[in-house]
């Protein structure tokens, strides 16, 4: 009678051991398949920042280029269309033209950068670094140059550039108009940029529209786009 009674705990021992290892199993089966979901919608989060966070052709993120967009538009319209009675959805901007030289400028585009986005320090930084491979010291220059004022936007055209501004009002002031109100929109969208940030997107921008690996003139040496033009363009539209 006893040995049965032992016997019996034995297996009754055996089956509470076996339902405590099945149980284990299943929970650590459980919290494995938990931690890789976890690691999988982390991966996707992850990836899904990386893809908003990627610079396009114009060398802006889609958040930035939308943003720029908005507020080159509002400018535009309430600046030059609602000034001089345009119908929007008439207007197209300008093309800009490809020149040698500077002073061989005939389009809104080549004076807005010369004369409003002071494109010839970016230039020397961008050039220099991009030939020596040395994208983060470019950066770091432009940074300085927003941090002593070298590089800076002010609030309107005619603080940036009183000069080209007059000249403008005396000799063309409806193209002036136009040429503030794209500036103005493009100094806004820059100036809500924090410094590093801004230093980023002159890089990449002129890089990519300008420079363009090297390749941003033709064979006749003319420039094929300025900074933001093709990003406007495209991106900006009152239909």
């Amino acid at each position: 009678m006893k040995r049965k009674i032992v016997i019996g705990m034995l297996v009754l021992s055996m089956a509470v051991s076996a339902t405590a290892c099945s149980s284990k199993k299943e929970e650590t089966a459980k919290t494995e398949t938990s931690q890789s979901t976890d690691t999988e919608k982390a991966s996707e989060t992850a990836d899904e920042a990386d893809s908003s966070d990627e610079r396009n052709a114009y060398g802006l993120t889609e958040e930035e280029t939308e943003k720029l967009a908005e507020l080159v538009k509002e400018k535009v319209k309430t600046q030059y269309l609602d000034k001089y009675e345009i119908d929007p959805a008439s207007f197209t901007f300008p093309e800009y033209e490809p020149i040698a030289e500077r002073t061989e400028a005939k389009d809104l585009w080549t004076p807005l950068d010369w004369n409003y986005l002071r494109s010839y320090e970016l230039a020397t930084i961008v050039v220099i670094a991009e030939e020596a491979g040395y994208k983060d010291k470019g950066i770091e220059d432009i940074s300085e140059g927003i941090k002593d004022g070298t590089i800076s936007f002010k609030e309107s055209a005619k603080e940036q550039n009183e000069t080209n501004y007059e000249w403008y009002v005396e000799n063309n002031p409806q193209e002036g108009d136009l040429a503030g109100a794209i500036y103005e929109g493009i100094a806004e969208f820059l100036n809500g940029l924090d410094d590093a940030e801004r230093a980023e997107v002159l890089y990449d921008v002129y890089a990519a529209n300008v420079y363009q690996n090297g390749n941003g003139e033709d064979e006749q040496g003319r420039v094929l786009h300025r900074m933001f033009d093709q990003v406007i363009i495209e991106n900006v539209s009152f239909k």
